[in-house]
């Protein structure tokens, strides 16, 4: 007699073949499935990425790398600026920056590319001093004239570094560096108030706010040119490399982005 194993042992083989063609079957309608998923999300991800980048971007009028004679001919966005002088170019935050000695060579740009009304302009100045005795005028920004109450001026300036903003706004940071450190300026304006405090003009350090002043009068400028790295009265050059000048039509206050160029 037939015991129930071989009984049900048909049952079972063709139960389990059964069960393998299943899952084959389903296997086959959801695998195109996954894999169109796992595409759409993974363009989701470079499409977001993308997407901040090129806002980012979007909010910039003038971006310069500064790190070669074509570089400064050749704006990544904006303007190109303009040579006087001889400019040599050395290591700076990124590969290479303008590196700005004596009192015959400069950059500058236009002043259209200045917002009146709120404004951001950045860059990396690694200085060929230090912040211990030194007195003496160091220029980083001017413009090219020498009325105090129709300026925009950054600079080093008896132990401090001195913004001054049209109509006698102004500021004085005092960061402490050494020699070829690396420092990250950024200067931000906006007549209406900075992200809705009462200051009306910022300088930040490194992504640091170091001063800041709520002053309210404001006068149009009418100065031309933008200098980078020269004083308008021909003295006091800013002795030592500037590089990755960006400037936004936005006060801005999140300098996160500082570590990529």
């Amino acid at each position: 007699m037939l015991t129930w194993r071989f009984i049900l042992a048909p049952f079972v083989l063709v139960l389990a073949i059964s069960l393998i063609v299943a899952c084959a079957q389903l296997n086959s309608v959801l695998q195109p499935i996954l894999s169109t998923n796992a595409t759409n999300a993974t363009n989701t991800t470079s499409g977001a990425a993308t997407n901040s980048t090129n806002a980012s971007l979007s909010n910039l009028v003038l971006w310069n790398k500064l790190g070669s004679d074509s570089e400064v001919s050749n704006s990544s966005i904006g303007p190109n600026l303009t040579r006087s002088g001889s400019i040599s170019y050395t290591n700076a935050k990124f590969g290479s920056g303008a590196q700005i000695t004596g009192n015959t060579s400069y950059l500058s740009f236009p002043r259209s590319v200045i917002s009146t009304a709120a404004c951001t302009v950045e860059f990396y100045f690694s200085p060929n001093f230090s912040s211990v005795g030194i007195s003496n005028y160091k220029t980083l920004l001017d413009c090219d004239t020498g009325v105090t109450s129709n300026r925009l001026i950054l600079g080093w300036y008896s132990g401090g570094f001195y913004f001054s903003l049209f109509n006698n706004v102004s500021v004085h940071a005092t960061p402490t560096f050494s020699n070829g450190q690396a420092m990250h300026f950024a200067l931000v304006w906006d007549k209406d108030g900075i992200a809705g405090s009462s200051d009306t003009v910022r300088c930040y350090v490194d992504g640091n706010l170091h001063c800041a002043t709520n002053y309210g009068i404001w006068q149009a400028p009418t100065f031309n040119n933008v200098y980078v790295g020269h004083h308008v009265a021909g003295n006091g050059n800013a002795d030592g490399t500037i590089d990755n000048l960006k400037v936004s039509h936005y006060a801005k206050t999140n300098f996160s982005d500082r570590f990529t160029e």
